[in-house]
């Protein structure tokens, strides 16, 4: 079989466990996208002995839109561990559309995610309540709870990484491909390298992006690369003439404020992410390094920190609290189940105690996390797994190895100590980039890096000369403006209204919702707008996307989305 672009139901042409399992995939057009087939294979929660309790793994499909596809598809494995590979499928169809003629994009939910019986469970309590998600990273109390509540459906010893990826491989063999391109990102990574391990034979090539292996258990490292990543961001402030006048001391600026959340956790006012409205929550020390280190995994929020820590330090830490309920909310979507299940049986038995202690010692985050983590495992449940799971992964396969310079997480010197044992490697560091790489200017350069050495099937050859060419925008010198101004009722009737943008899949609407807007898009996502200017709004719950509404004879004549100062999405009054 060359792929799916030929069939939509897999016959019984391979061997007889193949076969089995093939037959019981059929692929149908999603809901979500005709365009799209998708379907699930069932697979034994228990490999081994394969018996009792069956899950569902989903599997979607985009065909390669060319007229002579590749017989090798693209297979994504996303981050977390934790986030649903088929949800954000739409985005990542977008990020490699220069793959997406020659090559059919595959989209798979591991066990444990998304539709793949996901280990959903809130560890935040209920909806709304902002001070409960500004706590514990993993309340104990809650992780008991969601212990209990999971293990009516599933064992949770069994959620692991390399039960994961033969799982995979059971819908590649059932999908009739032989060998795959795999993309990885973080926890994604490690995914991705575990396959090639178990499954080398069926790998052509893999693109790692934040290299996460097996090696470096979550989260002993994460103080020191969090630092090592923020002292890299304060010294390009320091090199650039602006920065450097406008923020001359931000090491001591952030000691001043640590020391003083330290003495006593601060009263903040913020705008409430869900409705708009002002709120008060008390931030403490743990929770605003949090809040320093999520702002470094993105290059276009880790540009604000230097503002902001200025900010804080000067008294208002109202952008910083609300970015620190932000991250959370981010962590809370992941399935906390199953992040539980890997960390605790991959990650947390591969690190001492005193180990993480020291070093933590003279960072700015501290070992919080570990701590918390480490009693989170306690209450959870400790999968099995390969006795040679922490050791150096060989693999042959040309891999492609993309690191941003400044990542909190998952920093270069992994990817240069994966390259010992991946010979047919190279290393990309991308100037300026923290874990993602959104708000670089010259990031087509890695695109084409990535189409090149996709299509090429090697390293060899490979023109990295264009990485010179990535910036970071100048660094501002402002705070984004986040607090809200009153507008009457006449004013915020003249937003409301049915809006069309081109490449979404319906209308948008507007409407006015008390002293805010309601902005609704194609599908069950909404947003509420809060003004902050006669004709800007800011998206609650973020700190960089803004509505930029501009007027024509009295009318609104477009609304342009911004986020980190550059324009995403162009509204138009529908009709017009």
């Amino acid at each position: 079989m060359q792929g799916i672009t030929t069939l939509l139901l897999v016959t019984s042409i391979f061997t007889s466990a193949a076969a089995s399992a093939a037959a019981a995939l059929l692929l149908e057009p999603c809901p979500e996208n005709a365009k799209a087939r998708c379907g699930t294979l069932t697979v034994y929660e228990n490999r081994e002995s394969r018996q009792g309790r069956t899950i569902p793994i989903k599997v979607m499909v985009m065909p390669a839109t060319g007229a002579m596809p590749a017989s090798d598809p693209i297979v994504f494995f996303e981050g977390g561990p934790g986030a649903s590979t088929v949800q954000a499928a739409q985005r990542l169809a977008e990020e490699f559309h220069d793959l997406s003629a020659k090559h059919d994009l595959i989209f798979i939910d591991l066990r444990g995610t998304g539709s793949s019986n996901g280990l959903s469970c809130e560890l935040f309590g209920k909806a709304g309540d902002l001070q409960s998600a500004l706590g514990d990273l993993f309340p104990l109390e809650a992780v008991r709870k969601c212990r209990a509540e999971l293990t009516s459906r599933a064992d949770l010893g069994l959620y692991t990484t390399s039960l994961s990826v033969d799982d995979v491989d059971d819908v590649r063999a059932a999908l009739g491909y032989e060998r795959l391109n795999l993309v990885g990102s973080s926890y994604g990574t490690r995914a991705a390298l575990v396959y090639m391990r178990r499954h080398p034979d069926h790998v052509r090539t893999a693109v790692l992006m934040g290299v996460d292996p097996p090696t470096a258990p979550a989260p002993r490292d994460f103080p020191r690369d969090a630092q090592r990543a923020l002292d890299g961001i304060f010294s390009e402030c320091a090199r650039e003439a602006p920065c450097a006048a406008a923020f001359p001391n931000l090491p001591q600026e952030l000691d001043a404020v640590l020391a003083r959340l330290r003495r006593q956790p601060a009263v903040v006012e913020i705008v409430h992410p869900e409705t708009g409205e002002p709120t008060k929550v008390t931030l403490k020390p743990d929770l605003f390094a949090e809040a320093l280190r999520y702002l470094s995994y993105n290059s276009g929020t880790a540009s604000l920190i230097p503002a902001l820590v200025h900010q804080s330090a000067l008294g208002d830490l109202a952008a910083v609290a609300e970015f620190a309920l932000f991250a959370r909310q981010q962590v809370g979507a992941l399935t906390a189940g199953l992040y539980l299940s890997i960390t605790c049986a991959e990650d947390l038995p591969q690190i001492r105690p005193e180990e993480a202690e020291r070093l933590a010692k003279n960072t700015f985050l501290g070992d919080y996390r570990y701590q918390q983590q480490s009693a989170a495992c306690g209450a959870w449940v400790r999968g099995a797994v390969p006795p040679d799971f922490a050791t150096p992964i060989h693999s042959d396969t040309p891999a492609l190895l993309v690191t941003g310079e400044h990542d909190p997480v998952t920093p270069p010197r992994l990817a240069a100590e994966g390259l010992k044992t991946l010979p047919g490697g190279v290393s990309v560091v991308v100037p300026h980039g923290g874990h993602a790489l959104d708000g670089l200017e010259g990031l087509d350069c890695v695109k084409r890096l990535i189409r090149d050495f996709v299509e090429a099937g090697m390293v060899r050859g490979l023109d990295r000369t264009c990485l010179a060419s990535v910036r970071r925008p100048p660094f501002p010198l402002v705070p984004p403006t986040l607090k809200a101004v009153s507008l009457g009722e006449d004013a915020l009737a003249k937003f409301a209204g049915r809006y069309a943008a081109e490449g979404l899949p319906g209308p948008v609407d507007i409407a006015r919702q008390g002293t805010k807007l309601k902005i609704s898009l194609p599908g069950p996502e909404s947003f509420i707008l809060v003004p902050v200017s006669p004709t800007r709004f800011r998206v609650t719950g973020t700190l960089n996307i803004f509505v930029l509404f501009e007027f024509k004879e009295g009318r609104v004549s477009r609304a342009t989305f911004e986020e980190n100062g550059e324009t995403t999405t162009v509204l138009t009054p529908a009709g017009t």
